[in-house]
C-alpha cells in the first residue's frame, strides 16, 4: 500500500491555518512534526512562523525565526516584512 508522506506545502499550509486560529500550541506542534518528518524548511513555512507569532503582538519570537530562516540560508522576502 502507497502512503502519502506530508512535505513542506503541507505543513506550512498547517501552520498557516493554525495561525489563522489564533492558536500558537498548533502552530508549534506542527513546526515540531515537521522536523520529526525531516521535512526541509524553505521561505514560505518561515514567513508562516514569523506571521504566526506577529499576528499574537509577539515580536520577539517573529524576531528569533526571522534568525533562524538566516541561519538556514534563506533570506526575507516582501512577505517576511508584510
Amino acid at each position: 500500500a502507497y502512503r502519502l508522506q506530508p512535505n513542506v506545502i503541507t505543513f506550512t499550509t498547517l501552520i498557516s491555518a493554525a495561525a489563522k486560529k489564533r492558536n500558537p500550541g498548533e502552530v508549534q506542534r506542527w513546526f515540531q512534526e515537521s522536523l520529526r518528518s525531516n521535512v526541509k524548511s524553505n521561505r514560505a513555512m518561515f514567513n508562516a512562523l514569523i506571521d504566526a507569532e506577529a499576528q499574537q503582538g509577539n515580536l520577539s519570537a517573529a524576531e528569533k525565526w526571522e534568525e533562524n530562516a538566516a541561519l538556514a540560508g534563506i533570506k526575507p522576502d516582501v512577505v517576511t516584512y508584510s
